[in-house]
Formats: C-alpha cells, structure tokens, sequence
C-alpha cells in the first residue's frame, strides 16, 4: 500500500497551517519511516487530529505498533498526545468505519497499559478521552 496523497491525507485545498503541518510531518512518508519518527517526536501526535479518515487508516497501524514496543515504554507524551488527537476525531469530527475501528484499539491498548506509559488511574484527562472514544464507538453501532 503507498503512502496517502496529499488530498488523500488531509482535506484539499486551501489547507489550515494545522493541515500544512500534517503534510511537513507525513506526505510521502512509508509506514515504516512513520513509526520511527514516532519515538524522537511525540508532537506529531497532534498531526492526527487533521487527517482524514484515509489518512488515519494508513498512520494508525504504524502508531499502535510503536506503542505495543518496548520502545514505547514510559513515552507518556506520545500516548497522551495521541489520545487527545483520537478523542477529538472520534467525538467532534465523528470519523466512522475502518478510522474509528483503529482508533478504538489504540484507546483500549492504553487503558489496559496505564502503567506502561505512567498514566496514572487519578489521569482525568485521559479518562475523558477514553470516554469520548468509547462512546463514539457505541454511537457508531446504533
């Protein structure tokens, strides 16, 4: 599978700089080069609040495997960071299908590796987010 396009990634034109930014940080990047950007930038976590559905489909796999590795360990800002991205797709922008599938997995993987990422059980902020996804999810088989 190739990399998104640039319409495929993020909406088409005129592009938001939050938009320009996903495209700096992913345009023509494989999977695999994705992932290894992961562990030396967490900020790009915010990249996934602006993708598109097609977008999240294809940068999705490659953040769930960063955060099932050893690597991962202890990477609070990566984890944080991509729950509150995934939060606001799921709840405000009410991706459906395959995008929320993936992200569902990702928000349950968290929940069930708080410690791994130091996400404390007192962590409200997180638990908003696993609530918004969770609730989306169920919204999504009405």
């Amino acid at each position: 599978m190739n990399p998104p396009t640039a319409t495929q990634l993020v909406a088409p034109p005129p592009l938001t700089l939050d938009e320009g930014r996903v495209l700096r940080n992913f345009l023509g990047k494989t999977q695999q080069q994705a992932q290894a950007m992961f562990p030396r930038d967490s900020t790009v976590t915010e990249d996934f609040t602006y993708m598109t559905p097609a977008g999240l489909c294809y940068y999705l796999p490659p953040a769930l495997a960063y955060l099932a590795s050893p690597e991962a360990q202890g990477d609070w800002d990566f984890a944080h960071g991509l729950m509150c991205a995934l939060s606001t797709q799921a709840g405000l922008h009410h991706v459906r299908g395959e995008a929320l599938h993936l992200i569902q997995q990702i928000a349950e993987y968290c929940a069930t590796q708080r410690p791994k990422f130091i996400l404390t059980e007192e962590d409200e902020l997180f638990d908003r987010y696993l609530d918004t996804i969770r609730r989306a999810v169920e919204e999504g088989k009405a």
